[in-house]
């Protein structure tokens, strides 16, 4: 049903007065509780949901868009995997320097090729 549309200046100035006149008085409890009825109903009645409840618009853009979520959680992913492997790959290096301070061995085998190559095997 299309709104109706007045041609005369003069009715559409009326019409405007008499919506800011309404909007500066406080409308009555019992008027307002049975507007909000009103909404209420015609919304269960169209089946439109209701975009007050949480994570509504959360939950419509997950059914309308659902290749785009996935992309983002896959992404998500591998930003956290990469995060995780980079911990990962510090935290064995910093063992490997501990065992190596902390060892009993001499400065030669420190500093030999052998055990760096044996290191860059272990990483």
């Amino acid at each position: 049903m299309k709104p109706h549309t007045s041609s005369s200046p003069a009715a559409e100035e009326q019409a405007r007065r008499a919506c800011r006149q309404l909007d500066q008085q406080p409308l009555p409890a019992h008027i307002r509780s049975g507007l909000e009825a009103a909404r209420r109903q015609a919304l269960a009645q169209t089946g439109t949901p209701d975009a007050t409840r949480p994570g509504h618009v959360l939950v419509q853009q997950w059914h309308e868009h659902p290749w785009r979520w996935a992309a983002a959680l896959a992404l998500l992913a591998a930003l956290i995997g990469n995060w995780q492997w980079q911990q990962q790959r510090n935290r064995i290096e910093q063992n490997i320097e501990i065992e190596l301070l902390t060892s009993e061995a001499g400065p030669d085998l420190l500093l030999s090729d052998a055990l760096e190559q044996r290191l860059r095997k272990t990483r």
